[in-house]
């Protein structure tokens, strides 16, 4: 999966950093496997989960927590807002 191109150049001009996390089973915790990535280089990471696990989701790391950017559940929605701003 790839993001948007515009998604691709906004998180990189506000320098925002990415997480990939999973749940093992449907309705569980998120528990990250990979943090400190580009929004492109997490969406290729997101490849190597998915058989493995329910969801796969994308997040973007902010001081106030993570924002869900993309998720395996629903994989034509990108959360654009997510990326459009710097915090």
């Amino acid at each position: 999966m790839t993001a948007p191109q515009n998604d691709l150049e906004a998180a990189a001009a506000n320098r925002l950093v990415f997480s990939v996390c999973r749940k093992a089973v449907p309705r569980g915790t998120w528990l990250t496997v990979l943090e400190g990535l580009s929004l492109e280089e997490a969406m290729l990471a997101t490849r190597a989960h998915l058989a493995s696990s329910s969801e796969v989701g994308v997040f973007v790391e902010r001081r106030t927590g993570g924002f869900l950017y993309w998720s395996s559940l629903t994989p034509e929605l990108f959360n654009s807002t997510a990326v459009s701003r710097r915090s």
